[in-house]
């Protein structure tokens, strides 16, 4: 795999380093993998000797395998993985896993290299058992009658319930650590006969931190007002504090207006930008499914269930624009002390001008980036950023370019003229 994550690091580079990226953007879309090719490259390294155009042959290989492990699926379901070019559900997932005897570290790198998702969610039962088996060796029957004989009917429905930190939150890293000690089965189910409660929601620890970084976005007077006065130059009308649906747009870059105050991007329907992101060419399926969108972001602030890979990809964005605006004022900070000007403890005294060099990135800052949002994934039971995951691509190519967080926002810039068409037919159906 790493010619091909060369390759799009390659494209990165290039597509951050154009005054007008979208031809550099579209190469690295054309370049990404798409499920089976992603799996092409997995039954090479795992024992597939066969023509790899040869789809019957490969169909026939994971068969096999699977049948070997005790999991029964029709050649006809394989099949389509190669004819119909779509993603597998996560159970499909753990069966290959079982199939090709991974262990727990290459079943870490299958979720992420070729599902394109986290792997053990261990606040789910399933997978809690999942992670067990595999950890210790225990082969996928073994897994299926240690599920079977777990309370998983007893586990409340984790779309209706809510996250309420009160300090009895049970995070995916405790569960980890208590599944870690155990050797034998019976041990395991007594954890979750005990716990069933605590398996009534997950992504918590994800949700801490999206909540967390919102309350210094979004507030009035948080970092997206201070953005607005402080760096734009422009007055915000709304003074008792903006929604959601505001700060998404600025963070997006779809709130700008022109020299007459008229909007750049308009947003018709329920506030929603799919009309933006469905079927566009510069975003591929896999970046699109689950993109943040206003709706996400509420119910998570809110605490409430969302999915995994659309949570992540929401921790993903919000920390981006997090990190890059506390770096405009720190570069207003540094130029405001060169001019010679005295800057107080609490709030440095910003230049009045509007300074667009403050969206600057400095050498380096590109890996402190890259680096603090890993961090940021992993404690909160994610994945790394991967530049196979187009999704994740868009983040890693801004964040290698001059200004990263205009850089952003024009890419969605380029996303909603694409698609202005769409938009505009959507205007005229309301």
């Amino acid at each position: 795999m790493e010619n091909y994550t060369e390759y799009l690091a390659d494209k990165a580079f290039e597509a951050a380093n154009e005054d007008y990226p979208r031809e550099k953007i579209l190469e690295a879309v054309k370049g990404f993998r798409t499920f089976d090719a992603s799996l092409d490259a997995f039954i090479k390294i795992h024992g597939y000797q066969g023509d790899i155009t040869d789809i019957p042959e490969k169909v026939k290989f994971i068969k096999a395998a699977l049948e070997r492990a005790g999991v029964s699926l029709h050649s006809r379901n394989i099949k389509k993985w190669y004819t119909d070019h779509n993603g597998i559900d996560r159970g499909t997932a753990f069966q290959i896993c079982f199939a090709f005897g991974l262990d727990k570290e290459e079943t870490d790198d299958f979720f992420r290299r070729v599902v394109l998702d986290k792997s053990f969610d261990c606040h789910m039962m399933q997978e809690a058992v999942y992670y067990f088996c595999i950890r210790n060796g225990h082969n996928y029957t073994a897994a299926e009658n240690i599920i079977k004989a777990s309370p998983i009917q007893e586990v409340p429905d984790i779309t209706k319930s809510k996250i309420v930190f009160d300090g009895d939150i049970l995070f995916t890293s405790a569960i980890i650590k208590e599944i870690d000690q155990f050797q034998e089965s019976e041990s395991l189910l007594a954890y979750f006969r005990n716990n069933i409660s605590k398996f009534g929601y997950n992504h918590a620890g994800a949700t801490d931190a999206i909540q967390k970084l919102w309350e210094r976005i979004a507030p009035k007077d948080g970092l997206a007002d201070l953005e607005k006065e402080k760096i734009q130059q422009l007055d915000i009308k709304e003074k008792t504090g903006r929604g959601v649906w505001e700060i998404f747009k600025q963070i997006l870059g779809l709130d700008e207006v022109d020299e007459e105050n008229r909007p750049l991007y308009v947003i018709h329907g329920d506030r929603s930008i799919k009309p933006l992101l469905k079927n566009n060419q510069l975003l591929p399926v896999v970046a699109e499914k689950n993109f943040p969108s206003r709706q996400t972001i509420e119910k998570i602030i809110n605490g409430r269930h969302v999915k995994p890979e659309s949570i992540r990809k929401t921790l993903i964005l919000i920390y981006f624009y997090y990190f890059w605006i506390c770096k405009a004022f720190k570069n207003q900070k540094d130029a405001a002390s060169e001019a010679g000007e005295i800057l107080p403890p609490t709030d440095a005294k910003l230049i009045s001008r509007k300074n667009m060099t403050a969206y600057r990135a400095n050498v380096k800052d590109d890996e402190r980036f890259i680096n603090n949002l890993n961090r940021q994934l992993l404690e909160a039971g994610y994945q790394e950023l991967y530049l196979g995951n187009p999704y994740d691509w868009i983040f890693l190519y801004c964040s290698k370019s001059e200004e990263p967080l205009i850089t952003f926002r024009e890419f969605i810039h380029e996303l909603y003229l694409e698609n202005e068409d769409v938009i505009s037919a959507q205007k005229k159906q309301e």
